[in-house]
């Protein structure tokens, strides 16, 4: 008999008994028992989770993947994880179990039909994680790709297709308007013709984020709403979540969409999702500071921002949320006469871009730096700063992002220059 520590070193789980080494069907059987009260813990949970229990959620998914039947169970049950582990901030975690389950599922050789189903939603995840968290766009279309290729090979529209929604949400913005209107209208009538409502949904919120994108927030707001009201018939929450989000980001651009801020802002602090999932938190405290710095209500906007950010840096460790709130935050201080602390935060942001290699969120958080200089009557100091932005600007390739940033730059050097000349 093999004793306990012999167990130990031989890598055995701590549910075993000492001077008990179990036969493989029963480790199968513990596995699929613990893979039904993990999906009974997740279906239950209404707060914030430790990094225990989501690490023990991890390792529940890790050794019942080792177990090839089991695979089928598996997938859709990490799948299902989302939520409980990215609302409390476990991305990398998160990617670290789809990663090692998408190898897993690859050797799955029981049924291909069931393999290539299975490796076409987890693909996709991954290329959707890729995209929203900034991680590696390349990363995010080789994932949507193969994706497709997995669906396409299993014959179902259904798989594929929201795929392709999802690879045209994260990649609309690299694309003219107009293109991403065709390739987005071509989605549309292929979901409507095989009734998939889900490619349909995240079809309308790529549709509404590039809209945004390009200025044209009325439009975008319309295919916010189309977006909302297909997540509410399907009750995703998570979606419906954030196109509320979206669309409050629509409407505090436009002045006739503002009456809509007011109901929004209501709508989404009445959703559940706020009570346990803290990555939701931040986001909805990000998009109200916004709103109210819109407004100029400097203070309040002040607040919200730094509730979020308290999120961010303690909780999520998301870097890009991290550095946009920093960026808000310094900017509303900045406008709120609070010059040294804002510049405190603009050069953390600064910073975190740097690191995340983002060239024009570096370039507009230098322009936000330039103009604090001015505000606080440094106007030759922030002459030669903006200048510098300026060019810095000017080479990186054309965009409308960088365009349009150009633009705005532009004016307020103008107004640095006249202010200096008035001065002499």
């Amino acid at each position: 008999m093999v004793s306990w520590r012999t167990g130990r070193e031989l890598g055995l789980p701590i549910f075993w008994k000492d001077q008990y080494i179990p036969t493989l069907s029963e480790l199968q059987q513990k596995s699929r028992q613990q893979l039904r009260e993990l999906h009974k813990t997740i279906a239950t949970h209404t707060s914030p989770i430790s990094t225990q229990q989501a690490t023990d959620a991890k390792e529940i998914i890790q050794r019942a993947s080792g177990f090839e039947d089991l695979i089928p169970e598996v997938v859709p049950l990490a799948l299902d994880l989302e939520d409980y582990l990215l609302g409390n901030g476990h991305i990398r975690l998160w990617r670290e179990m789809l990663t090692q389950l998408y190898t897993a599922t690859m050797n799955y050789s029981e049924d291909d039909a069931v393999r290539m189903k299975l490796l076409a939603r987890i693909a996709t995840r991954l290329g959707i994680d890729a995209s929203a968290y900034h991680l590696n766009p390349k990363e995010a279309a080789s994932n949507f790709k193969s994706a497709i290729d997995f669906g396409l090979s299993h014959g179902d529209p259904g798989l594929w297709l929201p795929v392709a929604a999802s690879y045209l949400h994260a990649t609309g913005l690299d694309n003219p308007l107009n293109k991403t209107r065709e390739e987005a209208e071509s989605l549309l009538e292929l979901g409507r013709r095989h009734n998939d409502l889900k490619s349909q949904l995240i079809t309308y919120m790529a549709l509404g984020l590039a809209y945004n994108h390009y200025g044209h927030y009325a439009d975008a707001f319309v295919w916010g709403q189309q977006a909302l009201a297909i997540a509410l018939q399907v009750n995703d929450r998570r979606r419906a979540f954030i196109s509320g989000l979206v669309m409050l980001e629509h409407a505090k651009r436009n002045p006739q969409l503002r009456p809509h801020a007011r109901e929004l802002i209501l709508f989404l602090r009445r959703d559940s999702l706020l009570n346990h999932n803290l990555s939701y938190q931040g986001y909805y405290y990000t998009h109200v500071a916004a709103f109210f710095h819109e407004k100029k209500a400097f203070d309040v906007a002040i607040r919200y921002y730094k509730r979020a950010l308290e999120i961010f840096v303690e909780v999520t460790k998301e870097p890009h949320s991290q550095a946009k709130t920093l960026l808000g935050l310094g900017l509303a201080l900045t406008q709120n006469g609070k010059y040294d602390h804002a510049v405190e935060h603009l050069e953390l942001a600064l910073s975190l871009y740097e690191e995340l290699q983002q060239p024009l969120y570096i370039g507009w958080v230098r322009y936000c730096i330039g103009w604090n200089d001015h505000k606080r009557g440094r106007s030759q100091k922030a002459q030669a700063y903006l200048e510098d932005t300026y060019q810095y600007l000017e080479d990186l390739p054309p965009s409308a992002g960088r365009n349009s940033l150009l633009r705005q730059l532009r004016q307020d050097l103008d107004e640095v220059r006249s202010h200096l000349k008035g001065t002499l």
